[in-house]
């Protein structure tokens, strides 16, 4: 008996056809991404895990729902036993979570030691937030944490495409420090994997081998970046290691396209390109924002923004001492998140004495500690808990009801470039509303723009059983050994992105 095809429902990825009341800065609806990991002195050995012995914010992944700028909800999503994940960043819709997946995880039903994880590949990988499925996108040659790096970042900017900063083959590598920085980029649906720079060294006396930090703006044409390498690689004088430049910079030379720098550290870009964020000596209590104007110089002063004296005060409780990672919302330039720590001494390294995410909304004067991890006896013979400083999205449903927009400074909502609505549907050759079944064994999707896009079918689980790039108002999808079951179309156009769920029986 031939299959027969049933299209169930359209829906469009990116909206929302429900009313609801835009939300102020001081009444947040929004989720929470971060890792939450441990650590121990190495003295302590009767203590150790997995991940505790090196510092690197290594783990599991949390997802926190907030209501009412009040944290309701804490759900791991994602366990460190399928394989330690790192540095995890909401997609624009915010329905699905990227991040670094690793090749061990702690050993099961014991306080310390490794075991072969997630088929002992480091992979970068994708996890759905209502389903809960992860999608290895992609392998990378070594786990992150053996690169000597304090956080290996990537991010994910409007549409598929995640950029990541590669990790490096042994052979890539000098007395333990590697000869370029790799930017590469993974898509989300058809698993493209590509290089975009290699930022190669002209000799190895000031050698930079990675980005302590990276971030893109949301149209992915600005990269803030903080070098860093043997000799804390400033580069030059004149080009400066903390800076933004125009991305992918010409060349892929830091010589060139700069647009502004920051002195100090931990420099970061928001959504809109517009702001960047750093800090600058002590012990990271204040996040400076100045403006990206494209001068090459620092920009102008917007905040400066202190724990004690503010974030405190806004959130109504102590919070720490010292901070490390500036991050902006993948959704709005008003929200900030650090990794803050209690540690009386201050960041860096004392992080891992205990730590929480902390978001600030530092326009409207709103601040949340998302993880609420206990202070607990510093330098003790106790396991210490952390959260990175991980991602925020900002759900507001009245004023962005396709999730494909970001917020600006003054509550304005601006629609990502290549994130518009989708017109595209499942028609017959009439062009109507009926999906067109084409002999039991195909499906014609009409896109509404003539450029270029690409189509994923999906089982249930999560794997991509079907992909196809094309350009043009028609598509011809074949179906032909698809066993019976529910599916998903993802249909991604320049014009945007929907998902349609169709069943095979």
């Amino acid at each position: 008996m031939k299959k027969m095809i049933l299209i169930m429902a359209i829906a469009i990825v990116t909206g929302s056809l429900c009313s609801a009341n835009a939300y102020n800065g001081k009444n947040v609806n929004a989720k929470a991404v971060s890792v939450n990991w441990r650590h121990a002195p190495w003295m302590y050995d009767n203590i150790m895990c997995c991940e505790c012995y090196d510092g690197f914010a290594d783990g599991a992944l949390v997802l926190y729902t907030i209501q009412n700028s009040i944290v309701t909800g804490a759900d791991t999503i994602y366990p460190r036993s399928s394989g330690l994940a790192h540095y995890p960043a909401f997609n624009l819709s915010g329905n699905t979570i990227a991040f670094y997946r690793e090749s061990v995880a702690p050993v099961a039903n014991a306080r310390k030691g490794c075991q072969a994880a997630n088929g002992g590949k480091n992979t970068v990988s994708i996890i759905n937030v209502g389903t809960e499925v992860v999608t290895n996108l992609c392998d990378i040659p070594s786990p992150p944490n053996s690169q000597r790096a304090e956080m290996v970042p990537l991010d994910w900017p409007a549409g598929d495409w995640i950029y990541y900063e590669r990790t490096h083959d042994s052979a890539d590598v000098w007395e333990g420090w590697s000869s370029s920085i790799d930017i590469w980029r993974v898509n989300a649906v058809t698993k493209v994997n590509e290089k975009v720079c290699n930022f190669s060294n002209n000799g190895r006396e000031n050698i930079c081998t990675y980005f302590r930090r990276f971030s893109l703006s949301i149209d992915a044409t600005r990269m803030a970046a903080q070098l860093m390498g043997k000799y804390m690689c400033t580069v030059t004088p004149d080009i400066g290691g903390n800076a933004v430049w125009g991305f992918p910079p010409s060349a892929c030379s830091f010589a060139n396209g700069r647009l502004n720098y920051a002195d100090g550290c931990n420099i970061s870009i928001s959504p809109s390109g517009g702001y960047m964020g750093s800090y600058l000596g002590g012990q990271h209590a204040d996040i400076f924002i100045n403006t990206v104007d494209g001068k090459n110089g620092t920009g102008s002063s917007v905040a400066k923004v202190n724990i004690h004296s503010q974030l405190e005060s806004w959130a109504g409780q102590t919070i720490g001492n010292g901070a490390e990672l500036i991050r902006w919302a993948v959704n709005s330039d008003k929200w900030v998140m650090q990794e803050i720590g209690f540690n009386p001494d201050g960041h860096a390294g004392t992080l891992c004495e205990g730590s929480n995410q902390v978001v600030c909304n530092w326009t409207d004067q709103v601040a949340i500690n998302i993880s609420k991890n206990r202070n607990l006896a510093v330098g003790a013979d106790t396991m210490k808990f952390n959260n990175c400083a991980g991602d925020f999205w900002v759900d507001d449903p009245a004023n962005n009801p396709q999730k494909n927009k970001y917020e600006d400074l003054q509550g304005v909502w601006h629609a990502a470039p290549g994130t518009s609505a989708v017109e595209s549907r499942l028609t017959g050759a009439s062009r109507n509303a009926s999906p067109a079944i084409m002999g039991g064994s195909r499906i014609r999707v009409h896109v509404s723009s003539d450029g270029p896009w690409d189509i994923a079918i999906s089982a249930a689980d999560g794997r991509i059983m079907r992909m196809q790039r094309g350009a043009g108002a028609d598509a011809q999808i074949a179906t032909a050994g698809l066993s019976a079951g529910v599916y998903m179309m993802k249909i991604s156009a320049q014009s945007g992105i929907i998902l349609q769920r169709f069943v095979v029986r």
